[in-house]
């Protein structure tokens, strides 16, 4: 049977946390596994991209969570700490760590929902068959130009990117295969071409997503680059189903609104609710993305102990209340959860007898 289309303003609607708070609101936090976990196990990579992250954290070389820990943090993932979805993400390229793929294998194997987001370039034959099994397969792409594509990643498999799809379909039409693109200096002139290259090339959708200068390195887009790509999408064919790129549009393509001192009067409800975990390369396990590397807001260390003595325990109880007093102060940005914590809000201020469409997804 053929995979309905997929329609990424579902994947990308902020209420599919709601089943999660329906479904957790009444429980005993110390019960609560996360709901997804993001494992940054490597920050080796063969890209080196200027407008990544991660580029300030990576200076420190190529450092990767050693292999028996990882099969000890898989044991607590794929037992009492199962989420229901979990992505091999980056910090580097999670395809350049040795067994990659026998570790997704083992994720998919235990029935939790997986996903890869990764460059792409790594990807073997003998890599299809575990890539097909996967819930999502999110690929980056850069430029439709080669000599734009050479500038961002100083790498040279420019026609990667685009015959993926095909490979992958060659063995399974069950995974979602999504593009993903950082718009950077380099890029954001010609996006609404790269969204063209992306579908012809049959990627499900394209995510674009402004850089965002986490680190301070003044990476963010300027005024005269955003003017440009505000012209460039508003004239160009678009379909909502199948790029963000019309949302961003509406926002100037800024990322997660930061709200105001006083803004927020409850906690942040995504923390309570135990939604999100990040493993770093280093060990060290977050709650929220734009954490990662702040050791005061490390909740312990996969190195160190196993992640089931970390989750629930007395440092990320600790955690959680500088979090949530962080939200209250309307002092968090860039973060996913901001706009899970708008939508909790919005549900809890609405009629009663207002329908309600919830939308399930093991991903947050």
């Amino acid at each position: 049977m053929p995979r309905p289309p997929v329609d990424l303003r579902c994947l990308l609607d902020p209420n599919k946390v709601l089943p999660v708070h329906l479904s957790r609101q009444d429980r005993d936090p110390a019960d609560l596994p996360p709901w997804s976990v993001e494992l940054h196990l490597t920050s080796a990579c063969n890209y080196r991209c200027g407008h990544c992250s991660y580029g300030g954290r990576n200076r420190v070389g190529r450092r990767s969570v050693p292999a028996s820990r990882v099969a000890a943090l898989l044991d607590d993932l794929t037992g009492p700490c199962r989420p229901r979805g979990l992505y091999f993400s980056g910090g580097g390229e999670p395809t350049a760590l040795k067994d990659w793929d026998r570790h997704v294998e083992r994720v998919i194997a235990a029935g939790i929902d997986t996903a890869l987001v990764t460059n792409g370039s790594l990807l073997r034959e003998a890599h299809l068959g575990v890539v097909g099994r996967l819930r999502y397969i999110a690929v980056s792409i850069y430029s439709p130009r080669p000599e734009a594509y050479a500038a961002i990643t100083g790498g040279s498999a420019f026609k990667a990117q685009f015959g993926l799809p095909g490979r992958i379909r060659a063995v399974s039409e069950a995974v979602v295969i999504g593009a993903r693109n950082v718009i950077n200096s380099r890029n954001h002139d010609h996006i609404p071409e790269l969204y063209a290259a992306a579908i012809a090339a049959g990627y499900d959708y394209l995510i674009c997503i402004p850089q965002i200068d986490y680190e301070k390195r003044g990476l963010a887009l300027s005024e005269a680059e955003i003017e440009t790509l505000m012209r460039r999408c508003a004239a160009a064919d678009l379909d909502p189903a199948r790029t963000n790129l019309q949302r961003l549009l509406v926002s100037r393509f800024g990322y997660y609104q930061k709200p105001g001192a006083g803004a927020c009067g409850s906690d942040c409800t995504a923390v309570r609710l135990r939604t999100n975990a990040f493993v770093n390369y280093d060990g060290g396990v977050w709650l929220c993305q734009p954490d990662i590397g702040n050791a005061e807001l490390c909740i312990g260390n996969v190195n160190e102990q196993g992640f089931a003595a970390i989750w629930n325990g007395p440092r990320h109880r600790e955690v959680v209340e500088k979090l949530c007093a962080r939200w209250r102060a309307g002092a968090c940005e860039n973060c996913r959860a901001m706009a899970l914590n708008r939508a909790v809000e919005a549900y809890e201020a609405a009629p009663a007898n207002q329908p309600l469409t919830l939308v399930k997804d093991s991903f947050l």
